[in-house]
């Protein structure tokens, strides 16, 4: 059984596991740096999936780095008195291990649904789909359910993490890439030498040799993600054939204007997966 199985099953410290959702449900999607999540209706929801509507542009999620925060936005939010459904998905054992046992002593009412591999109807031709990221699964599936015509795409997710995914014509994720994204190849940079600087990239840099070792950093590492994905979307269409390209995750924002101007944008791309679920 794996972790995500294991929180999933009821205990007498946690909330219980309940398929029928209660009109509020909030969607969470938790990754390695920051968590997204949207309070919304499951009635609402269910009815935009019937008529087609639901895509990554609907939702409006929030973003927090921290459980604290998350804790202080539920209590704004005028939901004290119901109970919640909660849909979770999570790369981040520790962050989701700390928010159930939040539920747990001050939702008692609420229920929750942790969603692992077997819960997301996509055929996959990898090998150990269960130890395939639940956000790879979640964006792959939902990047080929919801196009208007249904065709090969290729998903990069960019975060901590870029994840650069193929996902045929007949729906089948049959693997992909995986390497540091902007922020961890920036803290890698630092932590593996003895005088380079920290530095965060907040916007694509408009040169690119760097006056300074600032810029040099920035130029090179931006470039160098630039770089990787292009070159893995082009060796992926030149073995599987032209296909739809579909961008999402954090740090994509920063990317996006260097890449291609035809590749489609989906910023929630994950949380639209957990929403369209069946359940």
């Amino acid at each position: 059984m794996n972790w995500c199985a294991e929180l999933a099953t009821p205990s007498a410290k946690r909330p219980n596991w309940v398929l029928e959702m209660p009109d509020q449900t909030i969607l969470l999607d938790i990754g390695n740096a920051r968590t997204k999540l949207v309070l919304t209706d499951a009635k609402k929801i269910k009815a935009a999936l019937k008529s087609g509507a639901i895509s990554s542009t609907t939702l409006s999620p929030v973003s927090f780095s921290h459980l604290d925060e998350i804790a202080d936005w539920i209590k704004k939010q005028n939901c004290s008195n119901e109970s919640l459904q909660w849909q979770i998905a999570s790369v981040n054992r520790p962050q989701c291990d700390a928010l159930l046992n939040w539920i747990a002593g001050n939702r008692q009412s609420d229920s929750f649904r942790l969603i692992d591999h077997t819960l997301v109807p996509i055929r996959t031709e990898v090998r150990f789909r269960e130890r395939v990221g639940i956000d790879r699964l979640l964006a792959a599936w939902a990047a080929h359910q919801f196009q208007s015509s249904k065709q090969a795409c290729i998903v990069v997710d960019a975060g901590t993490a870029v994840t650069i995914d193929y996902v045929n014509l007949d729906g089948t994720l049959l693997g992909g890439n995986i390497f540091p994204g902007l922020v961890s190849s920036l803290k890698n940079l630092r932590q593996s030498t003895a005088a380079l600087p920290e530095i965060a990239i907040a916007e694509a840099p408009d040169y690119c040799l760097g006056r300074d070792t600032t810029e040099a950093i920035t130029s090179g590492v931006f470039h160098s993600q630039i770089g990787a994905i292009c070159y893995l979307v082009n060796k992926i269409q030149s073995e599987f054939g032209e296909c739809k390209i579909i961008t999402t995750g954090g740090a994509i924002h920063t990317l996006q204007s260097r890449l291609p101007a035809d590749w489609q944008h989906a910023p929630n791309l994950v949380l639209t997966g957990i929403a369209a679920l069946p359940g």
